[in-house]
């Protein structure tokens, strides 16, 4: 031992001493590689190049030299640092490496890249990042196609589980590996929540789905790894909005957005979160805030008019001055609010939503801003059903052999519109559109093609509240009457199909209507909004009480009035909105007043008297639907105010009822109906072809009276009629009239 350490010290003592030049270049080396380590990149490069002037041969200088100019993003300085390292023949697999990283920041250079990368790996098995390199190169050539149908899915799949194996905590593998999964689940791109579809559609347990669940993994699997990285903490959010984990979703995006004010994808993901949890007001912010931070071209896909209407709509706005376009969209999504009783119109925050996820899961090279499935997105929503497949398809050009072409395709099925939509990928362009039309096919109407044009020319676009539930057709009259305090009430009669609802037994039932009313002004401001709760009531089980009934009140000043009404059926998850005008009369004005003309059908005798308030004799009901089967009797009922009384202290009054069909083929035919009256007495028949006109004198103790009466609809002809009442007040002179629409049908 004491031998053989004299020997070393006497071989070192015989070591010629280092020259100045040499030790000049170490040390510049040595500054490079902290300056480095620093992430001083250039001052780097400045010190790795004085030490190559220096010294020509030192290998590892030339190396972070070229290391630098990779990171400054000088690829192309960068690549011929590592040629000169000796390029693909080289033995060292950092310089294989390195030369690999380089070749993927050039474009159309990632089969150079796989060549030199695979001989890295070859060279050095246990090379964490070598194998991590190849995995990206992978994905770079994957960037054409679906993900779940390329032929390197596997082998990109193979190289990040390498390079975990062999670096378990590596800075970005997870990452790539968790978007590896998410690319290969792309059938659940459509069934994310019901947000995006109009049924819930959860996550279903076969095909490809569990590559979900194996996304997620990785992606937490790297923020465990490496906290810091925010792009694995955005897709795992995003990931989880799209799954229905809105809270989760939620509170990382909104910590993400914090993070990064200024940063427009993350408030866009952030507001489409919001929007896929119905947190409407959240939503709009967010959308709000961020649309005009976007380029002008990107501001312009959220406000174009012609993405929801149809042809002749479009052009319209397209011809009007600026105001009027303000007015035509501010009109558009008014009538369209599905909520009206909220404050924001959720119609508006879904058309904001539905373009930014077009944006995002539909844009392809080319093509701005997405594809076919983009168009159909923004007017109808996601579909409700979607299959997924690839396979061959042969066309016949005029003048041509067939062709053959494999696709993956997308079959699109919407229920509420309804529509099915066959949508291709031609040869792996990620661009998706209707398969092509040839010249020697001829016109051939059930294409995808001519299907869309003509149900958007039908139905522009469609929104359905899928959160509250399956559509539901509702009914409302509304009739003014008025109060012991001399103010006006309006009284909704709502009706619900029983047939929709499953409603089966008479009288009072055990389900409840939450019901909303918004009456609007001129300018769409909500002037009365209000929200109740109602029993239903069905009148009896003949054919002629078609619906069920419940009741619902309000206050307005005397106006006209849009009105939009609502009624949810939460116990079955049903919904609908019905829109009208409606005039609220002043009865405050001098004078004889009437109120509206109600409506009513009989009670059936084994029904109960009714447990809902509603301003009708104890046997009658409303009905809503304004419809009546011929030989059902059409009872209706109205109130008048203020009559003035004679010196016996009583009122006079003449009531005349005239029918006046509606519809231009009824005009010729004679109509023969009885009226059916308490009073029993006639006082004058008129008989015309066009209208029939019954007058009844009555007399009341009372300022104050109500009158109904009851028309029988044996002899009528079907279709459309309108019933005026009109009343003189004998003792003043005064008179007053009011109208109402019904129908007759078989």
């Amino acid at each position: 031992m004491h031998k053989t350490s004299c020997f070393l010290f006497a071989l070192l003592l015989l070591q010629p001493p280092a020259s100045p030049a040499q030790e000049s270049a170490s040390s510049l080396y040595d500054m490079g590689t902290r300056q480095y380590a620093e992430g001083d990149y250039e001052s780097a490069l400045s010190s790795f190049k004085s030490a190559i002037r220096v010294d020509k041969s030192l290998q590892d200088a030339h190396y972070w030299l070229g290391m630098s100019l990779y990171q400054m993003s000088d690829y192309p300085a960068a690549r011929k640092e590592f040629i000169d390292l000796g390029g693909l023949r080289s033995a060292e697999s950092r310089v294989l490496r390195a030369l690999g990283a380089v070749y993927l920041k050039e474009r159309n250079r990632a089969f150079e890249a796989l060549d030199v990368l695979h001989r890295a790996t070859q060279i050095s098995p246990l090379d964490a990042e070598a194998h991590y390199l190849t995995g990206l190169a992978y994905l770079t050539l994957m960037s054409r196609g679906p993900v779940a149908e390329h032929p390197y899915v596997d082998k990109a799949r193979n190289a990040f589980n390498r390079a975990l194996e062999l670096s378990p905590r590596h800075f970005d593998a997870s990452y790539r590996l968790g978007k590896l999964y998410e690319g290969e689940s792309i059938q659940n791109r459509y069934i994310p929540n019901k947000t995006d579809s109009f049924y819930t559609m959860s996550l279903p347990f076969e095909g490809k789905a569990l590559n979900v669940m194996s996304a997620m993994a990785a992606f937490d699997r790297q923020l465990k790894s490496n906290p810091a990285h925010v792009e694995a903490r955005h897709a795992l959010a995003t990931l989880n909005s799209r799954l229905g984990n809105h809270a989760t979703a939620i509170r990382s995006l909104e910590g993400l957005a914090r993070a990064e004010p200024d940063n427009v994808v993350r408030l866009l993901d952030l507001g489409i979160a919001y929007w896929r949890a119905k947190e409407w007001v959240l939503a709009e912010e967010i959308f709000e805030r961020v649309v005009p931070k976007l380029p002008e071209n990107e501001q312009e896909i959220y406000r174009d008019f012609g993405t929801f209407v149809n042809r002749k709509s479009a052009a319209e706005y397209d011809k009007a001055n600026e105001s009027d376009q303000a007015v035509q969209w501010r009109d558009f999504f008014a009538l369209r609010d599905p909520v009206p009783v909220t404050e924001v119109n959720e119609r508006l925050i879904e058309h904001y939503g539905r373009v930014a996820y077009a944006r995002q899961s539909f844009t392809s090279k080319g093509v701005f801003p997405w594809d076919r499935r983009g168009d159909i997105v923004v007017r109808y929503g996601l579909p409700d059903h979607v299959e997924f497949g690839s396979g061959i398809t042969e066309n016949m050009e005029t003048g041509s052999t067939p062709l053959s072409m494999r696709n993956w395709g997308e079959s699109w099925v919407y229920v509420h519109v309804p529509m099915t939509l066959y949508f291709e990928n031609r040869q792996f362009s990620r661009r998706y559109d209707f398969p092509p039309i040839f010249a020697g096919d001829g016109i051939n109407y059930d294409h995808p093609y001519f299907v869309a044009r003509q149900t958007i020319e039908r139905t522009p676009s469609l929104h359905i509240p899928r959160e509250l539930g399956a559509p539901l057709e509702i009914h409302v009259d509304p009739v003014a009457f008025r109060d012991a305090n001399g103010d006006a009430v309006l009284e909704l009669a709502y009706g619900v199909s029983r047939e929709e609802t499953g409603i089966t037994e008479a009288g009072m039932v055990d389900r409840a209507l939450d019901l909303g009313a918004v009456l609007y002004g001129p300018e769409w401001d909500r002037t009365v909004v209000d929200s109740t709760w109602s029993p239903l009531f069905v009148a009896g089980n003949d054919r002629g009480t078609i619906s069920a009934i419940a009741v619902q009140e309000l206050r307005a000043d005397p106006g006209a009035y849009w009105m939009a009404a609502q009624a949810h059926d939460r116990q079955y998850g049903l919904y609908g909105v019905l829109r009208d005008s409606v005039v609220v009369p002043d009865f405050s004005r001098a004078g004889v007043k009437m109120s509206g003309i109600r409506l009513a059908i009989e009670m059936a005798r084994e029904v109960e008297d009714r447990a809902i308030d509603m301003k009708l004799p104890d046997r009658l009901a409303p009905n809503p639907t304004r419809l009546f089967y011929r030989a059902t009797p059409l009872h209706f009922y109205f109130e008048l105010y203020d009559l003035s009384l004679g010196e016996d202290s009583l009122a006079r009054f003449q009531v005349q009822v005239s029918l006046h069909p509606s519809e231009e083929s009824m005009t010729s035919r004679n109509i023969i109906w009885r009226m059916l009256s308490r009073a029993e007495t006639i006082f004058r028949r008129a008989r015309q072809k066009q209208v029939v006109t019954f007058m009844f004198e009555e007399r009341s103790e009372s300022p104050m009276t109500s009158w109904v009466s009851a028309i029988d609809t044996s002899d009528l002809t079907l279709g459309n009629y309108r019933l005026e009442v009109f009343v003189t007040d004998l003792t003043s002179g005064a008179t007053v009239s009011q109208g109402q629409m019904f129908r007759v049908a078989k």
